[in-house]
């Protein structure tokens, strides 16, 4: 294969600013380059400075490498996206080998449009539930459909209307070293981060963060078609800062989410930190397998949703194998919720009017080990850290500190709704200033318990 590298200052003005604007349309010198990449010919286009820009697609065998931070592309007002391949309606693989290589890129939020029209993705009754009808979320800031072999390292994506990158239909995708850039916050538009729907398999992401609106990430494979799924993904590395929410797990129908790892998670969050459940009112619950998180040291910071009470993890719907260790909670502003097991629909109202979606839920595995809770005399009383709302079949709780410097109150596990556990592990727990272990020990049909200390 030929490889053709192109200098943009040598096809385009580049007199714009990846952080103001202004200067002239390079849209048309641009595209052209990246038009000519194919089976045939790679395209490789260095830029050289700051494009401003309509919208760029890209196809396979193409590079672009930015030379520095301040190189890159600002997005004209009325723009969908600022980098595009694929056709989100087309099942096949449609574009390979992408790189997208430092730089920045900048949506302009400000100056785009919240919804099209024209850019259904959601026909009536299809979305988030029969009867609702949803358009799209866009502009974007990056969409990717049908793509394989990408790889995003040492971008910026700076200013997203909504979603600063959203990828449907993917295999063997690497983001890393890259940050996402909010200095103009607009509360409840959805500027959410990574946003992935399947089918998909093999994400790496490692060593991302910055501030969104709404969630730094969420995986979500059959929110679109209720029966895709997507399977193994490595999570390394995210760094959060004042995120509205950190990571979202989201199965609704037929959908699988398996052997993912998340790890190494750290920074500040406002409301949700791990939101794991189908999220949408549905005939079936999907399926999240064999799920690791750890090394997760998140302070909470005053909510800003309240759609549901804060907390640092939800685990609901059908969730086999899930393991979470190494966490540090601090609960300092409003005694949130360690733990919510079976909490699992953006609308309480929905999980109390129905009542097959409770029984649909079944947690058949969880795991929570290696847990620190530190507080002072001045915080929240009375906190429950583990709430239980639907079936576990096995629950084991290893390694579990909790230290309030309090009059005894609060516990360890409290039992809400049709909550149960059938069998519970507990190992080496230490409590201090806790009232309870729990506040209903008959919904416990096996307690098997070694090194339990309550002072």
């Amino acid at each position: 294969m030929r490889v053709k590298k192109v200098l943009a200052s040598t096809i385009a003005r580049l007199d714009s600013n990846v952080h103001t604007g202004g200067g002239t349309d390079d849209t048309a010198a641009l595209q052209a380059v990246l038009d000519e990449a194919g089976p045939d010919l790679s395209i490789h286009l260095v830029m050289d400075g700051a494009a401003l820009v309509s919208g760029l697609t890209v196809y396979s065998n193409t590079t672009i490498e930015c030379m520095g931070r301040d190189c890159g592309f600002f997005l004209m007002p009325g723009s969908r996206e600022i980098i595009t391949c694929g056709d989100l309606f087309d099942p096949a693989f449609q574009v390979e080998n992408v790189r997208l290589l430092g730089g920045t890129y900048n949506q302009d939020c400000r100056h785009q449009k919240r919804y099209n029209a024209d850019r259904i993705i959601y026909e009536p009754g299809d979305y988030p539930y029969p009867g609702v009808n949803h358009y799209a979320h866009g502009p974007y800031g990056m969409a990717f459909y049908g793509v394989r072999h990408l790889l995003i390292d040492g971008v910026t994506i700076r200013n997203f209307m909504t979603y600063a990158l959203v990828m449907d239909h993917f295999e063997n995708v690497t983001i890393q070293n890259t940050w996402l850039d909010l200095p103009d916050h607009v509360d409840g538009q959805n500027q959410d981060g990574f946003h992935f729907f399947g089918p998909g398999r093999f994400l790496t992401i490692r060593n991302c963060g910055g501030r969104v609106g709404d969630d730094f990430m969420n995986i979500g494979p059959d929110e679109r078609d209720r029966k895709a799924s997507i399977t193994d993904v490595l999570v390394d590395g995210i760094f959060l800062d004042h995120a509205d929410q950190a990571i979202r797990l989201l199965a609704r129908h037929e959908g699988r989410i398996e052997r993912v790892t998340i790890r190494n998670v750290a920074g500040t969050y406002r409301s949700y930190g791990f939101y794991i459940c189908p999220w949408y009112m549905d005939h079936h619950s999907g399926t999240i397998r064999d799920v690791l998180i750890e090394n997760i040291n998140l302070t909470a910071e005053k909510n800003n949703y309240d759609y549901q009470e804060p907390m640092l993890f939800c685990v609901a719907g059908i969730v086999e194998n899930m393991t979470l260790q190494n966490i540090t909670h601090r609960p300092l502003y409003d005694g949130r919720t360690l733990l919510k097991i079976g909490f699992p629909y953006y609308s309480m109202n929905e999980y109390h009017e129905y009542a097959e979606l409770r029984r649909r839920q079944v947690i058949r595995g969880l795991t929570l080990s290696n847990v620190t809770v530190t507080e002072d005399e001045s915080a929240p009383k009375d906190t429950e850290y583990i709430t239980v709302y639907t079936k576990t079949d096995s629950l084991i709780l290893r390694d579990i500190t909790v230290l309030k410097d309090q009059e005894p109150n609060g516990c360890l596990i409290a039992f809400k709704e049709e909550g149960s556990i059938d069998t519970l592990i507990a190992q080496n727990i230490v409590t201090r200033g806790l009232k309870s272990f729990t506040d209903a020990p008959e919904k416990i049909t096996t307690k098997i318990e070694h090194g339990v200390v309550q002072k």
